[in-house]
């Protein structure tokens, strides 16, 4: 029969067996940090913060004009919304086109629809189809375009929305 160890020694055991947990653990956080730090950080080539009033009894659509975006070779784009902020019981679902119009009015206009853009409250629900310039990056030439941005809501409450619309550029198109 074995003696029983001493509390101590049941200590200094139970210590020794978590090293190889320990070792373990921190190289799983050496590789995630390396991995996140590994990230390319985005191509922004353009950023605008919008700001809106929701009432839900007025206003379910609005035109905003963005601005001119500068091209300036040709390139791949991609638009997304970021820092979405809600002040008040805002409860609402927003989607969007982005319009993009040649200033020198010798190529088309691009439209670029976002469905869910901005989902806060309640679901959601799109079209399961791949949009080129939201989901994956679009090809566009060199030049200058007005940006416009059309909005469609529904709110089921009214609030304050803010969020950060951007553009950028990426190096590969789908």
């Amino acid at each position: 029969m074995l003696a029983p160890m001493s509390t101590v020694a049941a200590r200094n055991y139970i210590a020794l067996s978590l090293i190889p947990l320990i070792i373990v653990a921190s190289a799983c956080i050496a590789i995630y940090m390396d991995y996140r730090g590994s990230l390319v950080k985005p191509n922004i080539i353009f950023e605008e913060e919008v700001s809106l009033a929701i009432d839900k009894a007025c206003c379910r659509k609005t035109t905003i004009n963005l601005g001119l975006l500068n091209m300036p070779s040709d390139g791949c784009i991609k638009a997304e919304v970021s820092s979405v902020r809600a002040i008040g019981e805002l409860g609402l679902t927003m989607s969007g086109v982005l319009i993009l119009e040649p200033v020198d009015k010798e190529s088309s206009t691009i439209q670029i629809e976002m469905p869910c853009m901005v989902s806060i409250g309640t679901e959601c629900f799109r079209i399961a189809k791949v949009i080129y310039g939201y989901d994956v990056p679009l090809m566009i030439k060199e030049g200058e375009y007005n940006l416009t941005l059309t909005l469609y809501w529904s709110t089921i409450e009214s609030g304050e929305l803010s969020f950060t619309i951007r553009i950028i550029r990426s190096e590969e198109c789908s």
